[in-house]
């Protein structure tokens, strides 16, 4: 089915958009701050911008395959508009 994920809700949620032809995806977080041992509530923010980018990203990526008629779309180096800092 091509499923890459398997963790609690994120199954089902998969599994139900591989049988109906979806995309889905899944971002693992870890929302406790090391140095303090407290919840950091930065981190879902960030995972919604991951998830905004990833979404744009595709959805350019979506654009070349209906320009070139192509089924696929074989990705370019990614670079971020933040220089490459992962953290922002």
């Amino acid at each position: 089915m091509g499923i890459l994920d398997g963790t609690g809700e994120a199954a089902t949620m998969m599994v139900q958009a591989s049988i109906f032809g979806l995309r889905s995806g899944v971002i693992n977080v870890n929302s406790v701050d090391p140095e303090n041992d407290r919840w950091d509530p930065d981190s879902e923010k960030k995972a919604v911008k991951a998830g905004i980018e990833t979404m744009r990203i595709l959805m350019a990526w979506d654009e070349e395959k209906r320009a070139h008629v192509s089924p696929y779309k074989v990705p370019d180096v990614i670079r971020s508009d933040n220089g490459g800092d992962t953290n922002s």
